[in-house]
C-alpha cells in the first residue's frame, strides 16, 4: 500500500549537535509516546520526539513508499526494533542506519542524507549497517533484493564531488577508502572488547566518539579545513559525539 513517509531530524543534546533521525507515516507527532492510531513511528534506536513548531524536531525529507515492505524491514511503534541490525547499540549501526534501512521501501529511496553527521556515521557503519551479509539477507526477506542501491564507491564519489567539485583528484578516493578502513578496523577491535567484558557499551560509545574526534583532522585535510563543518557537521578540534552515551548506558543496564 502506497503511504506517505516523513524523515525527521533532531540535534542530539550535546555540542556540537549532530542529528538523531527517525521516521513516521504522519505529521506532526504531537504526543509522546506516539499515538499508534495516527500511523507508524519508527524510533530508529532512540526515544520518542515531538515534531512541529516549538520543538527541535525538523522535517528532513518526505516521500511515498510501500507500507508493507517498510513493516517488513522494521517494526513500527517498537523502540526495541532496529531493522534487523544485530548486536549492541553502535556495534553495527545507529539511528542513521536503522532509518536508511526501513526507508529502502520508499521511492528513490529516501535516506537520512543531509542530517548533521550523516557522513561520519557512514564512515563508521556504511549506509545500511550490519555485519557482512546482514543487509542483503534483510532485503531478500522483504522482497527487495533486486532493488538497486548506491555502492560505497558511489557514495564516496558523491561526497567528494559535493565538497571538491567533479574535477577532484582520483587519489582522494583512495585516501577516503583508507580512512574508512582504519575507522572500521578500530571499531571492530573496540566491539570485541565489549564482547570480552573489557569495555561497557557506554565506554565503547565514548571510545568510538574519540576515534572520530581523532580522525577529523585527516578528514578535514581530505576536503579542505574550510569545508569540514559543512561536510561533516563538526569543526576540526571539536569533540565528535555520534554515539549517544545515554543510550549506551541504558544498554548496559539491560
Amino acid at each position: 500500500m502506497a503511504t506517505d513517509f516523513y524523515v525527521w531530524r533532531r540535534p542530539l543534546d550535546f555540542a556540537p549537535p549532530l542529528d538523531h533521525t527517525w521516521v513516521t507515516t504522519y505529521q506532526p507527532v504531537a504526543t509522546c509516546p506516539p499515538d499508534a492510531s495516527l500511523g507508524d513511528y519508527w524510533y530508529c534506536w532512540g526515544v520518542c520526539h515531538e515534531t512541529g513548531p516549538g520543538t527541535n524536531g525538523e522535517l528532513l525529507h518526505y516521500g511515498v513508499g510501500d507500507l508493507e515492505r517498510a513493516h517488513c524491514l522494521d517494526t513500527p511503534n517498537d523502540s526495541d526494533s532496529h531493522a534487523g541490525i544485530p548486536g549492541f547499540y553502535g556495534e553495527y549501526g545507529v539511528c542513521h542506519q536503522v532509518a536508511n534501512r526501513m526507508l529502502f521501501a520508499t521511492e528513490g529511496p529516501l535516506t537520512i542524507k543531509g542530517a548533521n553527521g550523516w557522513f561520519l556515521s557512514y564512515l563508521v557503519y556504511g549506509w545500511y549497517g550490519g555485519p557482512e551479509g546482514n543487509w542483503e539477507e534483510r532485503k531478500h526477506q522483504c522482497g527487495l533484493a533486486q532493488k538497486a542501491e548506491m555502492t560505497e564507491r558511489d557514495l564516496d564519489e558523491e561526497l567528494l564531488e559535493e565538497a571538491l567539485g567533479k574535477g577532484f583528484q582520483p587519489a582522494k578516493l583512495q585516501e577516503l577508502a583508507e580512512i574508512k578502513d582504519r575507522i572500521r578496523v578500530a571499531r571492530d577491535q573496540l566491539a570485541r572488547q565489549v564482547h570480552s567484558g573489557q569495555l561497557t557499551v557506554e565506554e565503547y560509545a565514548r571510545a568510538v566518539n574519540e576515534l572520530l574526534t581523532d580522525t577529523l583532522p585527516d578528514l578535514a585535510k581530505l576536503v579542505g579545513a574550510h569545508k569540514a563543518k559543512a561536510v561533516f557537521g563538526v569543526e576540526p578540534g571539536e569533540d565528535v559525539v555520534l554515539l549517544d552515551p545515554n543510550i549506551a548506558q541504558d544498554e548496559d543496564k539491560k
